[in-house]
């Protein structure tokens, strides 16, 4: 079974997605031999009570191999309340976007926020960004601080963290990597395997497709094949377990 740490389905504010529903997603899943992982909405990005989208994801996903990956805003004052009640209701990470919220990595109520959820057992998801730059209309996206995600890596070293959606040289700029911190493939080239493999551990890898913002196909081309079980099946396993 293959595994993706980085899907996501309801509406994007900004340009028209196309069949982004969440059965429209689960079915191009399925077809690309993808039966798991962590979904998060899209919707909840953007709602003040994001757990108004979350909560109708936890329940229709309920009885599959997907999780939830709730939408957090450390910077609300609920925003601990709310992490404690998506951990009863059964989700499986925590996503954070400061590329969309605008704050730093290493606030301290982030760190508050990301301690908490290692003592619940929840992983940490820290989102690079959410599209291109160049594409970004109405809104602009904070550019992320790899030096503020590796420190706060390192002061909740009892939270597993992923980095979602960087780019080749923000993945670099973690090195050496924090034993808790993993990197998603969302937005990677073929060719970064070979950039990086001297540097980063295979089995820091996790796949992560970011559909449908980006193209699923597209995505797992990026895996080699002698690769997919590692990064599609194994490293996820070892992650969210």
């Amino acid at each position: 079974m293959y595994f993706d740490t980085a899907a996501f389905c309801g509406h994007w504010p900004f340009y028209h997605v196309r069949n982004a529903g969440l059965e429209q997603m689960l079915e191009r899943y399925r077809t690309t031999g993808i039966d798991g992982g962590l979904m998060s909405s899209l919707d909840a990005v953007f709602y003040q009570d994001p757990w108004e989208a979350d909560r109708e994801l936890v329940q229709a996903l309920a009885g599959t191999h997907w999780r939830v990956a709730m939408s957090v805003n450390p910077m609300m004052p609920w925003a601990e309340q709310l992490l404690v009640q998506g951990k009863e209701a059964g989700v499986g990470a925590v996503r954070l976007y400061p590329c969309v919220h605008g704050y730093d990595e290493d606030d301290p109520r982030v760190v508050e926020l990301c301690r908490l959820a290692g003592k619940l057992g929840l992983p940490v998801i820290i989102t690079a960004r959410m599209e291109d730059g160049r594409m970004c209309y109405l809104h602009e996206q904070r550019n992320p601080d790899m030096g503020k995600i590796s420190r706060l890596a390192r002061e909740c070293g009892q939270t597993r963290f992923l980095v979602s959606n960087c780019l080749v040289a923000e993945a670099k700029a973690l090195l050496p990597l924090p034993e808790n911190l993993w990197l998603d493939t969302a937005g990677f080239r073929a060719d970064f395997f070979l950039e990086t493999q001297q540097d980063i551990p295979p089995e820091r890898f996790l796949f992560g497709s970011f559909a449908p913002l980006q193209c699923i196909n597209s995505a797992v081309c990026v895996i080699p094949e002698d690769g997919k079980q590692q990064f599609m099946c194994e490293n996820a396993q070892a992650f969210l377990e």
